[in-house]
């Protein structure tokens, strides 16, 4: 096991833990960018080491200032809405009423959708859903369920139960509240880095 890595190998760990995290270099060597580019490490920043710590502390605050000002617009852009397809026609449905979508056993190509107020089928399948649906805070991890953990209230182990916003619950094996329950904790952590 190396005692030593580079910023890049760094970035490259850091990338494979969160597709989806931060990463700002701090470099005196400006030559190293294109390694970064060619490795998919896209770091949100690069910065230029300078000569003096309050130089270098300043280019740090100035950087941090201008991402705290993006960041409503960045939340705003995120996508709210998705599509979905009930018998011949499409249906647009923002993700915040999805309580879980789930494979229907004997029903060809179509599975349940919860909502917070209606259940219905759709047309598809959930390993199609898995690839089109594009929402954070959807776990996808198990097997015949997507579940939106942002309309979750709790989950019990022992009872084998999860509990939605809405006071919907949904009965699912151990071994699924497991990877639910990972899935969240994934969540917070990257949340809180």
């Amino acid at each position: 096991m190396n005692a030593y890595y580079s910023g890049i190998e760094l970035g490259e760990m850091l990338r494979e833990k969160n597709a989806k995290c931060k990463i700002v270099y701090l470099t005196s060597h400006p030559n190293k960018a294109i390694a970064v580019i060619n490795r998919n490490i896209t770091p949100s920043g690069y910065l230029i080491k300078e000569f003096t710590y309050e130089k270098n502390k300043k280019n740090i605050q100035s950087y941090l200032l201008k991402e705290k000002e993006n960041e409503p617009v960045q939340q705003a852009n995120k996508k709210k809405w998705t599509s979905v397809r009930y018998g011949n026609s499409d249906h647009y449905i923002h993700y915040d009423e999805i309580l879980y979508l789930m494979s229907m056993p004997g029903y060809k190509n179509k599975i349940g959708l919860v909502l917070k107020d209606e259940e219905t089928l759709i047309n598809g399948t959930i390993k199609k859903y898995k690839k089109t649906l594009e929402y954070e805070y959807l776990c996808k991890d198990l097997k015949v369920y997507i579940i939106n953990t942002e309309n979750i209230t709790s989950i019990s182990r022992v009872n084998e139960v999860v509990t939605f916003t809405n006071g919907e619950q949904l009965e699912m094996g151990k071994r699924s509240i497991d990877k639910l329950k990972k899935f969240i904790q994934e969540k917070i952590r990257n949340e809180s880095f």
